[in-house]
């Protein structure tokens, strides 16, 4: 605002804002009966336009007679169009102020067409931008399920040929090709019903397969040895089939249970955790299962048509060099009772101690080419602060002589941006927040990378808190531990707090100890004289809202422009 030329037209900021408001609505009129047609009656006057911002009529109060009595916005006041300041949130992309766009695939899609189609639009929309614009993929999950399916098929393939390859080796070349017949047909089978239960393909999924390829095996060996002990005892071959799969399909049936009912807890847990890891529990059971039937039906009749009776020679004279040998172990053993329990004592109380010193994880931090870093300034700090700073930052890591393996970064300010991986957990939007997607070249090694980060930010940023560190592969951050201090008295929390975290920071492979509260936020205080307000025609309302207007600006009313409620701000 003009505030010499609004002083002298007799205006105040209260009255030109009631005035907007008031011709700047949609209002309905009412309805009409025009031919038998109920028409809604609407009044004009709403505002769509800077310009016919700038037009509006304003009437001025006690004009003489004859003079004019209504005044343009625009004389009184400077209309231009501008970004939000201070920005509600904001995004930079290697320095230069960016345009989010997140795109998120519908539930039962395939992720490989849904990439290839997403990346045709993406090259169409590419050539259609203005010049001076350019567009960037930040994070293409399409390429990332790619990259960890590969290394997932790869695992598989190794895991059934050593599987295949261990069983041959102990039972035979035929009966190890009898028992590795089901592994084809069981995983098959596990796809069906998967198909069926609606489990994605997906890295827990496969994982719970290749973890039951070792395990599925089990009942056709049991099968498939119990068929040649009857062969050779003499029982006429097929009724050796037939027996042997209906004694066996109990007990079995029991083993397999047993091991599907110690993975429950993930399908029946309410958990984050377990939301994630369900599928492993739901494939697992399904593929024990399905091995168990395919080893009481498909390895019977394998055995029927393949299975070879081997020669026995029950004299010791004729036993094979190995046996021997084990004889011997065993009668050694047996000999030495209380030297052998003692041993194997020593041995276990040796593997718990080593056990307990080796570090582990429930959930790895994720190999994902990409690491976050949520940034966090002084606890009252302005956005344009925080902005100002992601961009001095998102600066220097596309500093290809001080990044280079670094290949972009994003930087959200007041916000954590979209939700890219699930165990993502972005900062809540505050003005004082900004949250880090940094991107690296293959073959780097991140942690080295997110080391470099720290010290930077360290030496450049001393007030700054960041937290550079890999994705998680569950449902919550690896690594991360979390301590609730509840109590009515604030004295009291803050310095229970502040003890636990001094204790914190003791342990050994802490890297970053904080609390949720930050310190007080500073204000100032107008102490209005209520005698004197009263005798200048203002109230306390009046000063605060002058202030406001002064500093921060007030909402005064919208322009609704192709669909979007753009704000009217009043400053001055």
């Amino acid at each position: 605002f003009d505030r010499a030329r609004m002083l002298a037209s007799g205006l105040t900021p209260s009255s030109v804002m009631a005035q907007l408001r008031a011709q700047n609505v949609v209002g309905s009129g009412g309805q009409v009966a025009v031919s038998g047609l109920a028409l809604t009656v609407a009044t004009s006057g709403e505002i769509r336009t800077p310009e016919q911002l700038r037009g509006v009529l304003l009437s001025v109060p006690g004009a003489p007679a004859g003079g004019a009595r209504e005044v343009t916005l625009g004389e009184l006041a400077q209309v231009q169009v501008m970004p939000a300041d201070p920005p509600q949130s904001a995004a930079v992309y290697q320095g230069q102020p960016a345009v989010v766009v997140s795109v998120s695939m519908q539930p039962g899609s395939n992720i490989a067409d849904f990439g290839k189609a997403l990346r045709a639009k993406l090259d169409d929309t590419a050539r259609q931008l203005p010049v001076g614009f350019t567009q960037h993929v930040v994070s293409f999950q399409a390429d990332v399920v790619e990259r960890e399916m590969g290394k997932m098929h790869h695992v598989m393939g190794e895991t059934i040929v050593i599987v295949m390859a261990v069983v041959m080796l102990f039972l035979g070349w035929r009966t190890g090709l009898i028992v590795g017949a089901i592994v084809p047909l069981t995983i098959f089978a596990s796809l069906i019903v998967m198909r069926v239960l609606d489990v994605e393909l997906q890295t827990v999924s496969i994982a719970a397969i290749i973890l039951a390829l070792g395990l599925l095996v089990d009942n056709g060996i049991v099968i498939a040895e119990d068929i040649e002990r009857r062969l050779v005892a003499g029982e006429e071959r097929r009724q050796a089939c037939i027996d042997a799969g209906r004694t066996l399909a109990t007990p079995l049936l029991t083993s397999s249970l047993v091991i599907v009912l110690a993975f429950s807890p993930f399908f029946f847990g309410q958990t984050s955790t377990n939301e994630y890891l369900r599928s492993l529990a739901t494939v697992l059971g399904v593929t024990l299962l399905g091995s168990w039937l395919l080893s009481i039906t498909v390895t019977p009749l394998l055995c029927m048509y393949f299975a070879k009776v081997h020669a026995t020679m029950s004299s010791d004279a004729v036993e094979s060099r190995f046996y021997r040998g084990y004889r011997r172990v065993i009668e050694r053993v047996l000999q030495h009772k209380a030297l052998f329990i003692g041993a194997m004592a020593a041995m276990l109380a040796v593997a718990i101690t080593v056990l307990v010193s080796i570090p582990y994880d429930f959930l790895p931090k994720s190999d994902r080419l990409q690491f976050q870093m949520p940034v966090t300034l002084q606890a009252g700090s302005d956005a344009r602060e925080t902005l100002r700073t992601v961009s001095d930052l998102s600066r220097w890591l596309g500093d290809r002589r001080a990044n280079p393996e670094v290949v972009d970064s994003i930087g959200y300010v007041a916000d954590g941006g979209p939700r890219i991986v699930l165990g993502l957990n972005p900062p809540l939007p505050a003005a004082n927040q900004a949250y880090f997607t940094v991107s690296v070249r293959p073959g780097t090694d991140i942690d080295a990378v997110i080391a470099r980060v720290r010290a930077h930010v360290r030496s450049h940023f001393p007030a700054l808190r960041a937290e550079p560190k890999r994705f998680s592969l569950g449902a919550t951050e690896a690594g991360m531990a979390v301590y609730r201090v509840v109590g009515p008295d604030e004295a009291v929390l803050r310095s229970s707090a502040a003890a636990i975290a001094k204790a914190l920071r003791a342990v050994p492979g802490t890297v970053d100890v904080q609390d949720d509260w930050q310190a007080r936020i500073p204000r100032y205080v107008v102490q209005v004289d209520q005698l004197k307000a009263r005798r200048a025609g203002v109230s306390s309302e009046d000063v605060a809202q002058a202030l406001q207007a002064r500093y921060s600006g007030v909402d005064a009313t919208l322009i609704r422009d192709d669909g979007t409620d753009v704000p009217v701000v009043v400053r001055g």
